[in-house]
């Protein structure tokens, strides 16, 4: 490569920080496991967080209910508010790890996806006036498809680990609610994550744990790959707004 051109495909996930104000910094040895580890940590903790909604939003889904707060107070009324996290082992199985799994894959992927710089714009050479500015905009035109193409594997990776996880925690949500409508035996109803995955074994064998996957491949890659693209485009565009503006700053005083 010639002197006069920068390398146009930004690094996955993060390039340099400052660690001058770390509330902790992983050992040598988990360096390169830093941005698996912590999107599996953020899972863990969104996960919780969220999972009430979701169930709510399933529900709504599913069965009639006037608003929000209606299914909400049903919910909790019959159930107590574990009713709220019913079905909440399977996420935080799957989603958490499949999370960083999808970091890890989009890390991977994202070198041969870089072979789609060819059909990018070009480096511009650094000796031109505001050459800096310039060629970190193409920076992040030129990794906005390679982003994409690596999210678009990295959700289709995962999706093969998350649909039947997926599927079980639809099921566990909703069993509570066929119970009642279909006059069913609480006894004989499952109760935890992998007896709903037994259940589901038995009477549609192995596949019937991946019902409807391919529209949770379609929904995680493209959603992955939108994911990926915006953030690290967007992160890419803030930064060089930023330099520019100290630059900007520093020129006035």
């Amino acid at each position: 490569m010639s002197q006069t051109q920068k390398i146009t495909v930004a690094p996955a996930i993060t390039g340099e920080l400052d660690i001058n104000h770390a509330l902790h910094i992983l050992p040598q040895s988990f360096q390169p496991w830093r941005p698996t580890i912590l999107s599996y940590t953020a899972s863990l903790f969104s996960t919780v967080v969220g999972f009430p909604l979701d169930s709510i939003k399933t529900r709504m889904q599913t069965h009639p209910f006037n608003g929000i707060y209606d299914c909400f107070r049903k919910t909790v009324k019959h159930e107590g508010l574990k009713g709220l996290f019913r079905g909440v082992t399977a996420p935080l199985l799957s989603t958490s790890f499949s999370k960083s799994l999808g970091v890890s894959i989009y890390t991977a992927a994202k070198p041969y996806a870089a072979m789609l710089q060819d059909f990018t714009i070009k480096p511009i050479p650094t000796n031109e006036s505001d050459s800096h500015r310039k060629q970190n905009l193409i920076l992040a035109i030129n990794n906005a498809p390679i982003s994409f193409a690596s999210g678009f594997a990295a959700g289709a990776g995962t999706s093969l680990f998350a649909c039947p996880f997926e599927f079980t925690k639809l099921f566990q949500q909703l069993y509570i609610l066929m119970q009642g409508e279909l006059n069913l035996n609480p006894r004989r109803m499952p109760k935890t994550t992998f007896q709903v995955a037994r259940q589901i074994r038995k009477y549609e064998g192995i596949l019937g744990l991946y019902s409807g996957y391919k529209f949770h491949l379609l929904r995680d890659a493209f959603g992955s790959g939108l994911y990926f693209s915006v953030y690290e485009t967007s992160k890419i565009l803030i930064a060089v707004s930023y330099t520019h503006l100290r630059a900007h700053e520093t020129r006035r005083h």
